[in-house]
């Protein structure tokens, strides 16, 4: 990432260096009391002159490393890590992502990275991305058959008849 770009929550950076887009202070400059119109009013203002630009997959996995893996639950931000990763000389090993204890993947994660395979920004990203569905789908199978969840109703069959 450049100088002064922080990355949030999606792996979208907000602002150029002012350290957000200032809705915090457009908000805390309204007048006491003023109403919900009003705060709505403000938000969007505020809202239409962020700018949100796409973080790179290795620079979000690079902010990642090192760093608690239970407080990594979003599915995007679990999909540029593993793809960060998986590009051609991250020096970082999906694998080991994956395998982390406090790392609990996104229901949502296998399509994401299918889907970024497909449709990923750039070259780098989509083989990058094909990379990480072949370790998740490795990582997948070495987990061995899932106990299914129980049923709620004794299913004997009778419920179809």
């Amino acid at each position: 990432m450049g100088a002064g770009r922080s990355v949030t929550a999606g792996g979208f950076g907000i602002g150029n260096g002012g350290g957000g887009c200032g809705l915090g202070h457009a908000l805390r400059d309204q007048p006491t009391g003023a109403g919900f119109s009003n705060f709505k009013a403000v938000a969007h203002g505020v809202a239409l002159a962020c700018v949100g630009t796409r973080a790179a997959p290795l620079d979000f996995a690079r902010d990642w490393q090192g760093k608690h893996k239970r407080k990594l639950t979003s599915d995007l931000d679990q999909a540029l890590v593993l793809i960060g990763a998986c590009v051609d000389g991250s020096g970082i090993n999906a694998s080991d992502t994956l395998k982390n204890e406090n790392f609990k993947p996104h229901v949502a994660l296998k399509p994401l990275l299918e889907w970024l395979q497909k449709n990923g920004a750039d070259q780098t990203t989509r083989n990058a991305a094909s990379r990480a569905v072949s370790i998740y789908n490795a990582w997948h199978a070495s987990l061995g058959p899932q106990p299914l969840q129980a049923s709620l109703f004794d299913d004997d069959g009778e419920y179809g008849q």
